[in-house]
């Protein structure tokens, strides 16, 4: 009965700890942005992606539903000059 127990609690944490993430990535002058959704439920969120470019930023920002279990491409952007790296993001969902 106490193994039950154990793997009960060690269980239960996984479940709660599946929330959408964020996935701001860059290559060159382009960049991608993912929302992975591991949640069994339907969420909709808000993101953003600010990149700093060699001739100044781009971001890419805006609000999306994403279905349960989804892995979903928000947005793919080539800028005039190369992505030199990710100034900040944020995602906020419900």
């Amino acid at each position: 009965m106490r193994a039950f127990l154990v793997f009960v609690l060690v269980a239960v944490p996984s479940v709660a700890a599946a929330k959408p993430q964020l996935k701001c990535e860059f290559e060159g002058n382009k960049g991608v942005v993912t929302i992975v959704n591991p949640d069994a439920k339907r969420q909709h969120c808000s993101y953003a992606c600010h990149f700093t470019l060699e001739n100044g930023a781009g971001s890419a920002v805006g609000s999306i539903g994403v279905a349960a279990g989804e892995t979903k491409k928000v947005s793919e952007r080539t800028y005039t000059s190369k992505v030199s790296r990710v100034r900040d993001s944020s995602l906020e969902c419900e």
